[in-house]
């Protein structure tokens, strides 16, 4: 439970500096978690994005002090953290269709957006087909060369919905990872698994999260017009093949850490400090779902 009772106190520490700077690196301390995980646990419960929930806990304050109080609209702009009244009105009118002036004058009742808390919930055993929780079924070691990796680069001001799955859209509609493919003959020999669409990020406390979307390729491979890079150099992965079906088998990075962890390998950072880490999408485990719905994503750290 305490776990629980941390996220709660997170949620506190929103709740008590929607008229402050809140520092985010603090509020994963609060919740005894990293940043990133904190963002990806709190959108995954919430089905939100942390800094949209943040956002819209301060509209709604604003509401209130609009309807309840003289305060001007620029002091409440200001108060609120928005760089001018202009684009306090743009935020306010997106989120209840009525510019804040006319909300004043015409003393709407809006529709507040409350604050989450968090609480556990456990019924019965699922039956089959109901909903199953995801498990790790393998974990292994895998040597790796040094690696380019090639792709796009997104971060978390990029998120929709909390996460990036619109770009993965993207990348199959514009024939992107198609693009990928022909810079190699034979993209399975970079790597065990080279073949496999890959979700790479890099995490480092005080550094913007960065999500790369892309393939892994030979050292030195060109780089074409349009996509950036990653060099990687040689060392071991620890993998885990987390099974369950495809809405659940997502976010579980800190839960694989803990279990190469007690298998035996450490998870290790680069040479900055920075841990890299990926979501491994190999066919047919991946694509081809089992008799009972589920898939198998592969979680891979860098491990010694």
């Amino acid at each position: 439970m305490n776990a629980l009772a941390n996220l709660n106190q997170a949620m506190d520490y929103i709740e008590e500096n929607l008229e402050c700077d809140i520092d985010y690196q603090k509020m994963a301390q609060i919740a005894c978690c990293s940043e990133y995980y904190f963002r990806r646990m709190f959108s995954f419960l919430s089905n939100i994005s942390l800094g949209e929930y943040i956002r819209s806990r301060r509209l709604s304050l604003a509401a209130s002090i609009l309807v309840e109080t003289d305060e001007k609209i620029v002091d409440i702009a200001v108060r609120l953290g928005y760089e001018s009244p202009d684009a306090f009105s743009k935020a306010f009118q997106v989120m209840y269709g009525i510019p804040p002036a006319q909300a004043r004058k015409s003393k709407l009742q809006l529709q507040e957006f409350r604050p989450m808390s968090f609480k556990l919930s456990i019924e019965g055993g699922f039956r089959k087909g109901e909903r199953k929780m995801p498990e790790i079924i393998k974990t292994y070691r895998q040597e790796v060369g040094a690696l380019r990796f090639i792709g796009k680069k997104y971060g978390d001001e990029d998120r929709i919905d909390g996460g990036f799955g619109p770009y993965w859209g993207k990348f199959f509609e514009n024939g992107w990872f198609g693009e990928l493919e022909k810079l190699v003959t034979d993209p399975a020999k970079t790597c065990e698994d080279g073949a496999a669409y890959t979700g790479l990020m890099r995490w480092k406390e005080g550094e913007p999260f960065q999500y790369w979307i892309g393939m892994f390729m030979p050292p030195g491979t060109a780089v074409p017009e349009g996509y950036g890079y990653v060099d990687l150099p040689a060392g071991e992965l620890g993998i885990c093949w987390v099974q369950g079906p495809e809405s659940e088998v997502y976010m579980q990075e800190e839960k694989c850490a803990s279990k190469l962890y007690a298998e035996g390998m450490k998870v290790v950072a680069d040479e900055q400090g920075a841990s890299w880490f990926f979501e491994r999408y190999v066919c047919p485990r991946f694509t081809e779902a089992d008799e009972d719905g589920n898939i198998i994503l592969d979680i891979v750290h860098y491990v010694k």
